[in-house]
């Protein structure tokens, strides 16, 4: 597939003018068929959740059908039947080290609302997001703090897509979220981005490992290769030895860190994080964020919101909203910049 036709297919918006798209056909992360051998994927990366369950093509099997499949879940190296992916001696990407550059030496913000407004109908309506402008670079390691109510929340559903905003513009990677369809954000979200919510959503009959390796059913990863990149994610944030183990046999703490790994396994270079802590100990909630931050320092731009400010202290950079508009931003005022075309 030339540039051209893979820009055509998921640059309906438009580029900024030094930071041209980035999800093309050449990006693809080892172990991933190239686009048009499995051009099914367009769910995104999380399968645990519903919204995003939702993107999953028309006839595709869910990912308790797919862990109970001839070949058996996916249970570890040598376990099961065959395996068509290509083989697993190819090069290793390396997870969160970035298969891809997204836009890092143009200089250009990774992603970027600018005069996004969320307003729900009613009598009167409820303006939950009011004229938010804010721009984050690659790598960075934010905070989006605010009480209960304050619009945080969907701030990030609207920066993930997976909801839309009533007016502004969402940018991800010089693609215009926004002025792009269904098929395409739910591509976008598979290819670029990872989710961790407060709820771990593990599957409770499967194991640890099968938990991380159904988060990439749909991001195009053959079986083994899935196999091979859940153990390395739990590798990453220490629990490799607990691979074996089923929800019901980890501690709270622990099931998150393999919410966490599922969400890091398929390579995203963006990673939001709802209320990673907000079920945990104060010793298990400084863990997980100690695990986000080495994810972070890797390369990968990682964002959490939260309404602990002690726990929002502990990051780079904290941006504060209260009811639906950001109040300030330790990151400096966003630095507004019109998207125009090429």
């Amino acid at each position: 597939m030339t540039d051209s036709a893979a820009d055509g297919r998921l640059g309906k918006g438009r580029a900024f003018r030094s930071w041209p798209p980035r999800l093309r056909a050449s990006s693809n992360p080892p172990g991933r068929p190239a686009d048009g051998q499995d051009d099914q994927d367009e769910a995104s990366g999380f399968s645990g959740l519903d919204s995003l369950r939702d993107s999953r093509p028309a006839g595709q099997p869910t990912a308790e059908e797919e862990s109970q499949n001839q070949d058996g879940p996916d249970c570890g190296p040598g376990e099961g039947g065959s395996d068509s992916s290509p083989a697993e001696g190819g090069p290793d990407s390396g997870l969160g080290e970035g298969g891809s550059d997204s836009g890092r030496e143009s200089g250009g913000p990774q992603l970027a609302l600018y005069a996004v407004n969320k307003v729900y109908p009613g009598h009167p309506p409820l303006r939950v997001l009011q004229n938010v402008d804010v721009e984050i670079g690659p790598g960075e390691f934010v905070a989006v703090v605010g009480p209960s109510g304050s619009g945080k929340t969907t701030m990030l559903s609207i920066m993930g897509t997976l909801d839309q905003p009533t007016s502004g513009q969402v940018w991800i990677e010089g693609i215009e979220a926004t002025a792009a369809g269904e098929r395409e954000r739910a591509r976008l979200r598979g290819d670029a981005i990872g989710f961790v919510f407060q709820q771990f959503f593990l599957l409770p009959a499967l194991t640890a490992l099968d938990n991380v390796a159904t988060g990439m059913l749909y991001q195009g990863f053959g079986r083994a290769e899935r196999r091979r990149r859940a153990h390395a994610a739990l590798d990453r944030v220490g629990l490799a030895a607990r691979a074996g183990h089923r929800p019901g046999e980890l501690s709270g703490g622990e099931q998150q860190r393999v919410a966490i790994a599922r969400a890091i396994a398929g390579e995203p270079r963006v990673l939001f994080a709802d209320e990673p802590t907000g079920a945990l100990d104060q010793a298990s909630g400084h863990m997980v964020v100690d695990y986000l931050r080495s994810i972070s320092g890797a390369g990968t731009t990682v964002v959490v919101i939260t309404h602990d400010q002690t726990l929002a202290a502990r990051f780079d950079r904290t941006i504060t909203i209260l009811d639906g508009a950001i109040t300030s931003d330790t990151g400096g005022p966003a630095r507004r910049r019109s998207p125009v075309a090429p």
